[in-house]
């Protein structure tokens, strides 16, 4: 990325160097990222980083334009700033009190560059000007493409330009492939046309003619310029068309494009239906349950595992399914099912512990879950302003009273449901007023250990602030202040359920 000769310049412009010239460069690079398909958190991560630095620049250092730059080679992709101002670095925190429009607000003096492992942001001094470029790597494309070309040495040299970032299988045919496809599946089908009667446009006509909900994008090669064949791959909803020969640069670059285009499908089709199954899994907790008052807050990430709650009476169940993809949220959606099937099943007066102990004894004998990684939180809310509580894995809440802030010492297994497991109980006596406050990992902001100082001290500075406030109030707060420190970072879900003893 560092070698002029190898970068493609994708977009510029010269911007005036004003708030008003940020948003329309903010605005143009949206359009431009997202033509090259790139997924709304990260084009949400360029347009933050970008307005970020090219803001303080305009602020702070009264440059009299702004000339902008997109380089792209293969996954990297290259931002340049550059202003005409006296020497200053952007990269260093400076406060800005910035509203660009209703979603950008940049009024927190705290910015933070990027974690390096996301972005590279770096700041050199030119002889007459600032220059700071942006490095990000569109996320690691690992997709399973099936290659069918009737040449092998075409075929053969294809599958080498792929098979540096794909899983590729070749085939001399479109029908000896047809069978992987209705077995496997694949990510990407790439297919010459026009070399036999059962060809690439033969074998997408075949797959949508059994109404297949897992259709994968077809990409068609072919040394013909006939407008009708070209027409025809188009009726049958074919992804691109590559004239032959291809060289390896152009080869890549629209199979990207094609896969991150699908993989931008799937994410806007998870952004309608998450929230819907999503709701299922955190239903409304009562405004109280005598003597205590609730409220409920989530923030749901895209990434990562996915939690659920579940009410019974005055039994609590919190849980958390770890593991990464979409794969883990469709098996939470599917585990929390089955718990609230379970858990109506266990007698009423069952304990924390002893509802703990019950799913850990199914769990090692379901073979699926004994698989599988669970932590979870049972509660009993008791009538005289105790709760009782125990805990596999699950963090275990914040006591918030007059005199500290603190999290409940833990008694429970680290590692979850499983295994040789014992829970023990913990009883909290809560006195008028006084707070626990609930929370999944995705409080913890991502990070393997403790809060991090910074994070945490604002969240006690903020929960001492908001000790008279009312709880749905607090909960809120607490969510946005979450959210200022975050921003598109949430690679976690997070549950909040806040509790206090009423009388």
């Amino acid at each position: 990325m560092k070698t002029q000769d190898k970068e493609t310049l994708v977009w510029q412009a010269h911007l005036p160097a004003d708030f008003s010239g940020i948003r329309l460069g903010r605005q143009s690079l949206d359009r431009v990222l997202r033509c090259q398909g790139w997924g709304e958190r990260q084009i949400g991560h360029w347009r933050r980083l970008f307005t970020e630095l090219a803001s303080r620049s305009v602020h702070h250092a009264h440059p009299s334009c702004l000339r902008v730059r997109l380089y792209h080679l293969e996954q990297v992709w290259q931002l340049e700033i550059e202003d005409d101002a006296p020497p200053f670095d952007p990269c260093q925190p400076q406060p800005i009190d910035l509203a660009l429009d209703e979603d950008t607000l940049l009024a927190e003096p705290g910015w933070e560059l990027p974690d390096p492992m996301l972005a590279e942001v770096v700041y050199r001094r030119l002889p007459l000007a600032n220059l700071c470029t942006l490095e990000l790597r569109q996320n690691e494309l690992h997709g399973r493409i099936l290659l069918i070309h009737h040449q092998l040495i075409m075929r053969t040299l294809l599958a080498d330009y792929l098979s540096e970032r794909f899983t590729v299988s070749t085939f001399g045919s479109a029908r000896e492939a047809l069978s992987v496809l209705e077995r496997q599946g694949a990510d990407l089908v790439i297919s010459d046309v026009g070399q036999e009667p059962f060809d690439g446009l033969a074998l997408r006509f075949a797959l949508a003619e059994q109404q297949r909900q897992d259709l994968p994008p077809f990409l068609f090669l072919t040394g013909s310029q006939d407008p009708e064949t070209r027409l025809l791959a188009a009726g049958l909803g074919a992804e691109d068309y590559l004239l032959t020969p291809v060289c390896k640069a152009e080869l890549l670059a629209v199979v990207s494009r094609v896969l991150f285009r699908q993989q931008n499908r799937k994410e806007r089709c998870a952004d309608h239906l998450d929230p819907l199954v999503t709701a299922s899994l955190r239903p409304h907790l009562p405004a109280s349950i005598a003597p205590f008052g609730l409220s409920m807050g989530i923030r749901g990430a895209k990434l990562g595992g996915s939690d659920f709650i579940i009410q019974q009476g005055r039994r609590l169940i919190l849980g958390d399914v770890m593991g990464r993809a979409e794969q883990a949220r469709s098996f939470a959606h599917a585990y929390a099912g089955y718990l609230r099937g379970l858990l109506c099943a266990l007698p009423h007066g069952w304990g924390p512990a002893q509802v703990l102990h019950r799913l850990a004894e199914i769990m090692l004998e379901d073979p699926l879950l004994s698989q599988t990684q669970v932590h979870v939180l049972a509660l009993t809310l008791e009538e005289s302003g105790e709760v009782t509580l125990a805990s596999a894995g699950f963090p275990m809440p914040w006591l918030i009273g007059e005199e500290a802030i603190v999290p409940l010492p833990d008694k429970g297994q680290m590692t979850g449901l499983g295994g040789d497991f014992h829970a023990q109980e913990s009883v909290v006596p809560l006195r008028q007023g006084e707070r626990l406050l609930i929370h999944s990992d995705g409080l913890r902001c991502q990070s393997n250990d403790e809060l991090p100082s910074r994070w945490q001290q604002d969240l006690v500075a903020h929960l001492r602030s908001s000790a008279m406030v009312p709880i749905k109030e607090t909960q809120e707060s607490i969510l946005q202040l979450f959210d200022a420190h975050h921003a598109d970072l949430i690679q976690d879900d997070l549950t909040l359920v806040l509790l206090e003893r009423l009388c």
